[in-house]
């Protein structure tokens, strides 16, 4: 059984971008549950609190792509996975700016709610 990854994500305004392999995390929009202890344990339980989607990776320099591309925002960005699923991040944004070093560019994309559309 091969592993999944991050194999690559469209971004509408620049297009396909290839992250580099192995560099791709990807954490869909989800919720995270804390308990909540009482001295009856039928009082006990938890509350939600929703996780916004999160994609980190590093894209290989090139000169289709600029430093300044990549610090979009409010775009529908396409994650494509190696296994062929596929999810949308609508009304993503990079929510750090992007570094250059050794032509490499290290990127985190956010977005509030992400859904599987593949």
């Amino acid at each position: 059984m091969k592993l999944d990854y991050v194999k690559r994500i469209n971004v509408p305004s620049i297009g396909d971008i290839p992250l580099k392999e192995g560099t791709g995390t990807f954490r869909p929009s989800s919720v995270q549950r804390e308990d909540h202890d009482a001295e009856q344990p039928e009082d006990s339980g938890y509350t939600e609190k929703n996780v916004k989607a999160e994609l980190k990776g590093t894209v290989l320099s090139n000169p289709i792509l600029s430093v300044e591309d990549m610090n979009f925002a409010g775009e529908n960005v396409t994650v494509v996975l190696a296994s062929g699923k596929e999810y949308m991040m609508p009304a993503a944004y990079a929510s750090e700016p992007v570094e250059l070093s050794k032509g490499e560019m290290s990127l985190q994309i956010n977005s509030a709610i992400s859904e599987r559309i593949s």
